[in-house]
């Protein structure tokens, strides 16, 4: 047997020596902003760095374009401090923004339970991670950076949470949804479904909510996957669609128009292309069944059907991702 190597810790400083002037840069590069979504189950674009907030700067401002939010990255190459956390709410505050990580090669035990604790507090909107850093090389091997979670939120017991009278915040009413508990039974059920059939689709955090995206290793371009509750006008559906993040013409779609027939025959359906923009300025094509996908004994199906749309789309589509 060849004999293998030895894993060997490297000092953060011996690659980066300042925050702003080098791990910053480095960081805010959209393959290194890809490596840390990896690890957060998201889709990073880079937005600036060093953003004025008043007479301050943040570090690195992102667009997560699973939802088109705003997220605020704080990073040190210290053991995190009192400074950074106070710089975590101004800067987020003056920011807008929605999902908050912080990066350290060393979290502190109260660093790490103050996360949990906004977390706990906070309404679902709003995400807090905490995130180590660590540089490893094997031999005479190029360091390699390591993203470690310590503190992130729990989805799931922030949905059971509001199934609780009292909103499990000593007393503080939080509204009951039982679609949210069936959203995120259904995401975390076709998650296994994709881990275990070995697909290629990708999936994020199942969270409470109708979408799940799926990155296909571009910027900008995503597939997404949709369960809409039915009321007395429609039947509940499933949805299987392909989104251009920046499209606010719809341009980008409508040069894809010349595959639609391509499209119906892969998937075996009628395409629907929707080239007007919404609110985040996405424009996309998509397909569609009825499916009680709340229902336990109809999910295997929907997971099925979900995953070969997908794929068939992803076959279409693969060879033109370069032009868009």
């Amino acid at each position: 047997m060849n004999p293998l190597g030895m894993l060997e810790s490297v000092n953060i400083r011996e690659v980066w020596q300042g925050e702003a002037s080098h791990f910053t840069p480095w960081l805010a590069r959209p393959e290194n902003l890809e490596r840390l979504g990896e690890a957060l189950a998201m889709s990073l674009e880079p937005v600036s760095t060093e953003t004025p907030v008043g007479p301050f700067n943040a570090d690195i401002v992102c667009s997560n374009l699973n939802d088109a939010s705003t997220v605020l990255i704080e990073n040190q190459l210290e053991r995190t401090d009192h400074r950074h956390l106070g710089q975590i709410f101004t800067y987020a505050a003056g920011l807008d923004a929605v999902t908050i990580i912080w990066i350290s090669p060393q979290f502190t035990e109260e660093h790490r339970a103050a996360i949990d604790w906004l977390n706990r507090i906070t309404q679902d909107e709003f995400s807090f991670f905490g995130v180590e850093i660590e540089l490893w090389r094997i031999g005479n091997s190029p360091p390699a950076p390591k993203f470690n979670i310590v503190a992130k939120p729990n989805d799931w017991t922030r949905a059971m949470r509001r199934k609780r009278p009292d909103g499990g915040t000593g007393g503080t009413q939080v509204a009951t949804s039982d679609l949210r508990l069936q959203q995120i039974s259904f995401w975390e059920g076709f998650q296994d479904y994709l881990t275990n059939a070995k697909s290629p689709i990708i999936s994020q955090k199942p969270g409470p909510r109708h979408w799940m995206w799926h990155s296909i290793g571009r910027s900008g371009l995503l597939l997404c996957s949709i369960v809409n509750a039915g009321n007395r006008n429609s039947k509940s559906e499933i949805r299987a669609e392909f989104a251009i993040v920046d499209d606010p013409s719809g341009s980008r779609l409508e040069a894809l128009r010349g595959m639609e027939e391509e499209l119906r025959i892969a998937t075996g359906e009628e395409v629907y292309f929707e080239p007007n923009p919404d609110t985040a300025k996405r424009s996309k094509f998509f397909v569609r069944r009825d499916a009680e996908w709340a229902k336990p004994e109809e999910q295997q199906a929907a997971f099925e059907w979900l995953d070969a749309k997908h794929r068939a789309i992803l076959k279409v589509i693969r060879p033109s991702l370069q032009r868009l």
